[in-house]
């Protein structure tokens, strides 16, 4: 029912052992992205032998399928205190992103690239698919850019801010999305900006602030 396409759509007579075949390594890749919720149905068929074939009922009910996307989200605060950047897992909902409450996805501190290069505090699980970054304040007030390295085993991070790099990848490349205006292509990792010593407007530091209405 799913819109796309498997990595591959049949099984060596070697992957069997006692009649069983596992694979690992099966992905899905929708035609069009990003692509709605939907259910993916499996079946197997026989092509050679005369052995008789099974299909799990579980995955003749039908497996959900969505397209998911890690997303930074950036932030401010003062320039003494730590600062917390927001991480959410999400996926697409045939109409807008939502977060992903049931996302298990594993990120680690050396996952994200900072520059200029500033202290990690911790990367801290919240729950319902979202984490924070804990950034230690700077010496001095500024902004810093930040990106986090979804890439294959050994990939370089992919951002659209430039000058941006490092980051271990964390094997994650399907969350990659198209993060930015620098391509229509989904194979972006996600970035912010943490600027310390700038204040919303519900915390100026305000002695006295008189206000005049006419009517």
């Amino acid at each position: 029912a799913a819109a796309g396409t498997l990595s591959t759509s049949t099984i060596s007579a070697d992957s069997f052992n006692k009649g069983v075949a596992i694979l690992d390594s099966l992905q899905f890749v929708f035609s069009t992205p990003p692509g709605k919720v939907s259910d993916l149905y499996l079946a197997a068929s026989e092509a050679t032998g005369g052995d008789s074939v099974q299909t799990p009922a579980a995955l003749q009910a039908g497996i959900k399928l969505a397209q998911g996307r890690i997303r930074l989200l950036s932030g401010f605060g003062n320039g003494r205190t730590p600062l917390d950047i927001r991480v959410e897992a999400q996926y697409w909902s045939d109409h807008f992103w939502v977060l992903n409450e049931q996302d298990n996805t594993e990120l680690k501190p050396e996952n994200f690239a900072i520059s200029p290069t500033l202290t990690v505090n911790g990367l801290y699980a919240t729950g319902g698919g979202s984490w924070r970054l804990n950034l230690a304040p700077p010496a001095s007030s500024g902004s810093f850019d930040i990106g986090l390295n979804l890439g294959a085993s050994g990939a370089s991070l992919n951002t659209c801010t430039t000058g941006l790099s490092g980051g271990s990848a964390a094997a994650t490349p399907w969350l990659r999305s198209r993060n930015g205006s620098c391509a229509s292509t989904y194979d972006r990792d996600p970035s912010a900006r943490a600027t310390f010593g700038v204040y919303a407007p519900e915390t100026r530091r305000n002695i006295h602030v008189r206000e005049w209405y006419a009517y």
